[in-house]
């Protein structure tokens, strides 16, 4: 050490990759390389090299120096040039460049420490005529100048800017002229150019001899980055505008569930009241039953003895006696059911209006309002009922029943003009439109409901209708080209996987649709010209739809429908007649989009005209199959299959899913269907799915050697136009190797010979794969340089994971513990999670007592329940891992072997936590260590870095920023979108 002093540490502050900063300080290491052409150069505070190694292209020796060993370790790895040393200390230990003599050139760029202390140390390592680089930061460009000046004979000031924006240049280079550097200023709409750069950095050189001749301009610019503030701008702007409908989004949901929690305790008391007066009625009957019950019952007992013994039922004189009471003669039927008035609960602040236009038939009105009441819906509604002139009394049954609005036509308008009335009275932004010869079930309205308010880009819903005698009526409309309708399954099971999907079709019947009341409105209602009835619905979906809007139907809304008992089935008499003339009047209209509707009922044409793309430009039709339905609340690969699901359902395509396991695991199915995805989880659904649909098929996606090999025979001879992408979720055969290379390091050599060649035949399995499909994807670098040397025929990607990044700030405050996430059927996180809780923590709580390790994830094994203890917390499957990460100081991943990228780094760095892991934990991942994560191999190294994270906070603030920039950038979504949009494209 000198002077007695504290240590002189020089290390790199990183700047983080795509950033301003990172763009200067490139520059600057561009500019010093220009003067140490054949020179001996130190670079101080080198980091991880990048720089030094810039400066070894050029020079005839470089030496870089930090204070951080892990930054040279890494430097040393990433950068071997036979000119290129890598040293790690302090620079005020004046041992450690004993041996190096002096340099030509000195640089100190981006580096934390102090200047004047350092210009004291530097100056005897500087050769007499040598050059010092610096930049200044932390004093004034005089203060730091009078320095230099008091040291060196010759001493030069530079200036830095960012100037990432246009560059003019002649394209003669013997053109001499002054440089010119302008400022362009905002003020809103208006722009103005100053005639000077906003200078940010200033470099010094200095020498005791001499200066070379900078040049008057120096500038740096990255064909490949557009201007990188304009796109962190752009990045920062985009995510207030996703905040801000989010924050638009939540508010109305709020005011939807405030109003549903209002209508429910609404709900609530009207059922307590019933059952009081239910109760009550019960009790005042049963008392007058008690009373005359045994008296009447012996007066009946002797008069019904009497006659059936005097006159036998069925005889001359019981047929007399019977005439005589005024009865008739025979087995009497039964009395008719009296049609009592329906009450039902309705809200005077609906969110739903229930439009039932009804034309007499009293009894089916009931009915319907019976179920209504009856379905206990979760969401406010109002009953209207238009009458339209009905020939009887239904208006006056309809009248006497609470809850109900009654709307009386002045004419018969016919069910187009009574729906229209309806739409005019109604209170609520939602329209249901309901035929009064239905019966809904329940949950039917809460489904059409929430289907709507998923999305703002849904004008219309559908129910899923079924006959009376529990055959499957429709589920969402087909029109062909000739403008001829098709009700999807018809007469089928309404429980068939291909019909349950939400999905978006031509039309839904309007005996059960929501629509938007202001794109009702907008699109003038139904049509008149369709009047009295039929293709009415047809044409409001199209017109919906030509409105920029979609049209879904909801299997899960579920309505019986008595078809028929409005108008008929006879289509050539009465209103139905008008089923075949409307026709001709909704081709003509939709002339132009029938064009482009599919010819003919095919079993292709009907898969694909049963479920349009939503965003209407008749997106691909794409398989995916993969071991299981995804369960992306248990493990990291179905995190991924899930979202590159999401993601392809976002571009527009039709995604038919295939579980090899043949197993629909709930509610996970479910959950797809409502997303859009078709599900068959019956082998020969999915084998007449191939046959009959291979021929549309745009792409299929096979996860795993093991699904790949069960449908490429097939696929390859009913889709032969198709991509077939072989998607490796992780190399298997290097997995299996890497747990080989563990055991015979442990010395189970038994279990290692094992282990190889059952790698040796994955090996096979899965190179062959590569070389039958069109593509094959892999989720890391490593493995792609891998496959190129092995398989360098195939066609090999990277397609890694999809990760969704919380960009909210994140702190270290409050937090404490490390925590450890994975699904423990997988063999690496088993092995990992023993060797932390039994080795690594040990150390860490020498050090830091009581620090508690979480260790989470779905199915338990017994060895990982038996790791449970007093500072070791086992929590099995947590079905949101929000609040544990909330809490956890320092995520832990010390994977031994495995292969591929790992979904917990991705996901803790996501969520801004830092991570500790080994070098097969981070590998692929892309991120730096020190900058996004910490890394080691050992189980001290690992301790080490878990201690500095529990302990340092400008560490962990580091960490957490830089994880959360390098995954978006990696693994963000736009990422995977781009990918897809390529392979569909054929690219």
């Amino acid at each position: 050490m000198t002077d007695g002093a504290p240590e002189l540490r020089i290390e790199r502050a990183p700047a983080p990759e795509g950033t301003l900063a990172s763009h200067l300080h490139r520059h600057r290491y561009a500019l010093a390389a220009g003067l140490s052409a054949g020179k001996r150069v130190l670079d101080l505070g080198c980091g991880r090299g990048a720089g030094a190694a810039v400066l070894a292209e050029h020079a005839a020796e470089v030496v870089g120096v930090d204070a951080d060993r892990s930054l040279v370790d890494a430097a040393r790895s990433a950068h071997r040039r036979s000119n290129l040393r890598f040293e790690s200390g302090s620079v005020g230990d004046t041992g450690l460049l004993a041996d190096h003599g002096t340099f030509d050139v000195i640089t100190c760029f981006g580096a934390a420490g102090e200047r004047d202390r350092l210009l004291r140390v530097v100056r005897g390592w500087l050769a007499e005529d040598g050059l010092l680089l610096v930049d200044v930061e932390g004093l004034s460009k005089a203060a730091f100048t009078e320095l230099l000046t008091d040291r060196f004979a010759a001493v030069a000031v530079l200036r830095q800017a960012a100037a990432v924006g246009s560059v003019i240049a002649s394209a003669d280079r013997d053109t001499v002229g002054g440089a010119v550097g302008r400022t362009l200023r905002r003020d809103g709409q208006e722009w103005t150019v100053e005639a000077d750069l906003p200078w940010e950095y200033t470099i010094v050189a200095a020498s005791n001899v001499d200066l070379p001749v900078f040049p008057s301009v120096d500038l740096l610019v990255d064909p490949e980055c557009s201007p990188v503030a304009g796109a962190e701008t752009d990045r920062l702007r985009d995510e207030l505008t996703r905040v801000a409908t989010t924050l638009a989004h939540e508010a109305r949901t709020a005011s939807r569930q405030a109003a549903r929690i209002e209508w429910l305790s609404s709900s609530l008391a009207e059922m307590e009241r019933r059952a009081v007066r239910a109760e009550r009625q019960v009790s005042q009957l049963s008392e007058e039953v008690q009373k005359q019950s045994a008296l009447i019952q012996r007066a009946l007992g002797r008069y019904r003895h009497t006659v059936e013994r005097v006159a036998p039922r069925g005889t001359l004189r019981r047929d007399v006696y019977e005439r005589a009471l005024g009865r008739t003669a025979g087995v009497p039927a039964p009395a008719p059911a009296e049609l009592s008035p329906v009450a039902v609960h309705t809200d005077e602040s609906p969110l739903v209006s229930v439009i039932i236009p009804t034309y007499g038939k009293w009894s089916y009105t009931r009915q319907c309002l019976l179920t209504l009441a009856a379905a206990n819906s979760t969401v406010p509604f109002e009953v209207i009922v238009v009458d339209d002139a009905s020939p009887d009394d239904a208006a006056d049954q309809v009248a006497r029943c609470p809850g109900v609005r009654l709307v009386r036509a002045e004419r018969n308008r016919g069910f187009i003009g009574a729906c229209n009335l309806g739409a005019e009275h109604a209170r609520s932004d939602l329209l249901v439109f309901l035929n009064n010869d239905t019966e809904v079930r329940p949950g039917w309205l809460d489904e059409l409901y929430e289907t709507m308010t998923s999305d703002d880009r849904i004008g219309l819903v559908g129910a899923k209708l079924v006959y009376p005698d529990g055959s499957l009526q429709e589920c969402g409309g087909i029109i062909w080209s000739d403008a001829t309708g098709w009700n999807y399954g018809r007469g089928g099971d309404p429980g068939e996987p291909a019909v349950n999907v939400t999905r978006d079709v031509d039309y839904c019947s309007g005996a059960a649709i929501m629509v938007r009341r202001d794109l009702f409105e907008q699109v003038g209602g139904f049509d008149t010209r369709y009047a009295p009835a039929y293709y009415e619905d047809t044409d409001l979906a199209f017109a919906i739809r030509a409105s920029g809007h979609r049209v879904v139907v909801q299997p899960n809304s579920v309505v019986v429908h008595h078809e028929g008992v409005s108008h008929g089935t006879d289509i050539a008499q009465g209103v139905k007649r008008h089923q075949e003339l409307n026709r001709v009047v909704f081709a003509q209209k939709w002339a132009d989009e029938l064009a482009r509707q599919r010819p003919e009922p095919t079993p292709a044409n009907l898969w694909l005209a049963s479920r349009r793309d939503p965003l209407d430009r008749d997106g691909g039709l794409v398989l995916v199959m993969d071991h299981k339905i995804p369960t992306p609340d248990q493990d990291a690969g179905s995190i991924r299959i899930y979202r590159l699901i999401e993601e392809l359902l976002a571009l527009g395509c039709r995604v038919v899913y295939f579980p090899a396991d043949y197993a629909e695991t709930q509610p996970y199915t479910a959950d797809l269907r409502r997303k859009g995805v078709t599900v068959l989880s019956d082998p020969g659904r999915q084998q007449t799915f191939v046959r009959e649909v291979g021929p549309e098929l745009a792409l299929v996606l096979l996860a795993r050697p093991s699904v790949a090999w069960l449908l490429l025979e097939q696929l390859r001879e009913h889709a032969p136009q198709c991509t077939i992408a072989y998607d490796t979720v992780d190399l298997h055969f290097l997995r299996l190797e890497r747990q080989a290379a563990l055991a015979e390091q442990e010395g189970e050599l038994a279990e290692a010979l094992g282990l190889r060649r059952k790698a040796d035949a994955s090996r096979e399995l899965e190179l062959g794969l590569m070389r039958a499909c069109d593509l094959s994807l892999v989720v890391s670098p490593v493995e792609l340089e891998l496959l190129a040397k092995l398989v360098p025929e195939a066609d090999v990607r990277i397609l890694s994971l999809v990760q969704d990044v919380d960009w909210a700030p994140s702190s270290p405050d409050g937090r404490a513990g490390v925590l450890f996430v994975g699904g423990y059927d997988h063999l690496p996180n088993r092995d990992a999670a023993a060797w932390l809780a039994e080795e690594i923590m040990p150390l860490v709580r020498r050090e830091r007592p009581g620090t508690v390790l979480h260790l989470v994830g779905s199915r338990p094994t017994r060895e990982v329940l038996d790791l449970a203890s007093e500072h070791v917390e086992v929590h099995g499957f947590v079905h949101d891992l929000t609040s544990l990460y909330a809490r956890a100081r320092v995520v832990a991943a010390p994977l031994r072997f495995g292969a591929g990228v790992k979904g917990k780094i991705a996901e803790s760095a996501a969520l801004g936590v830092p991570t500790v892991a080994t070098t097969i934990g981070a590998e692929g991942m892309n991120l730096t260590p020190e900058q996004d994560i910490l890394v080691g191999d050992d189980a001290e190294e690992l301790a080490a870095a878990i201690i500095r994270l529990l302990d340092d906070d400008r560490l962990w603030l580091r960490l957490s920023a830089g994880g959360k920039i390098k995954v978006d950038e990696v693994f963000g979504r736009a990422v995977a979108r781009r990918f897809l949009e390529g392979v569909l494209a054929g690219h």
